[in-house]
């Protein structure tokens, strides 16, 4: 069972997400902000991570990046209607808030690289583990 980590400061989002993950199949902790986060990645391993961009008005990028930097799978998370995200994240996936979870399914699917190929296709994409991305 993979073990997902959420980092979301709205109480009742926090809770659903962690509902809705359980339901399907994961092992979810979650953490109320940065303190929480970081003592959460310590004290046990994570498979991936749910990101709320924007914890109590700070900005979740230099988390992100230890993440990134452990080889942690992590997606972000926000409600905002435009959102910067800096060029050395940009590749991460978004999920909008409030949650959707078909759309964080699909999410997670992607970073474990559980999606199943159609008969037939030959399409071979680039991991992001390997620093390759496609071009669009």
């Amino acid at each position: 069972m993979k073990r997902i980590l959420i980092v979301e400061d709205e109480k009742l989002l926090a809770l659903m997400l962690e509902d809705l993950l359980a339901d399907a199949g994961y092992d979810v902790e979650h953490a109320f902000d940065l303190t929480q986060a970081q003592s959460a990645i310590e004290r046990a391993p994570i498979d991936a991570a749910i990101l709320d961009i924007k914890l109590n008005g700070s900005l979740v990028f230099p988390f992100a990046r230890r993440l990134r930097d452990d080889r942690i799978r992590f997606l972000f998370a926000s409600s905002a209607y435009r959102i910067e995200i800096p060029p050395d994240l940009c590749w991460h996936p978004l999920v909008r808030k409030p949650y959707v979870v078909d759309e964080v399914e699909v999410a997670l699917k992607g970073l474990f690289g559980d999606f199943q190929r159609a008969p037939g296709a030959t399409a071979n994409w680039p991991s992001r583990q390997s620093g390759e991305h496609p071009s669009l």
